[in-house]
């Protein structure tokens, strides 16, 4: 029993180590961030900045378009986000379709889903269900036998 909570207590002191290496850089890169001083020479090291100061972040807002960059940004993540979605999409409905690619009579779920998509769009854009009923009158009709 003691040399379980010895071992924990070893362990637990080891990860505080590491925990401490690794976090110790980044805290100074933030504190220092303040000086500024640190932005025209190396500064001697401290732990704190002499003069704190926001100059660093003012001075970058105005340099740097970042909205600009943001937008970007948004850009970027949707386009690749859709993209993701999409091709995963695809390749879910091709492994059904390959799935049931021999036995045909499943098929008519896959090649009705433009239609029931078109009747979804029709739907929100211009709130008619005509399109819509007809393919699921359609898809029910066809697949009776299930």
């Amino acid at each position: 029993m003691k040399r379980v909570k010895i071992q924990k207590t070893i362990t637990a002191l080891i990860l505080l180590v590491i925990f401490l290496i690794v976090i110790t850089p980044l805290l100074w890169a933030i504190v220092m961030s303040f000086d500024r001083a640190a932005t025209t020479s190396l500064p001697a090291f401290s732990l704190w900045p002499h003069k704190p100061t926001m100059f660093n972040y003012t001075a970058s807002f105005k340099m740097i378009d970042l909205m600009q960059y943001f937008k970007n940004t948004v850009i970027i993540v949707t386009i690749n986000t859709l993209l993701a979605v999409l091709f995963s999409m695809m390749y879910a409905l091709n492994g059904y379709s390959l799935a049931y690619y021999h036995n045909i009579i499943y098929m008519d779920a896959v090649m009705i889903f433009p239609a029931i998509a078109l009747g979804i769009v029709i739907l929100f854009r211009e709130k008619k269900l005509g399109v819509l009923i007809i393919a699921y009158a359609y898809l029910f009709g066809v697949s009776f036998y299930m």
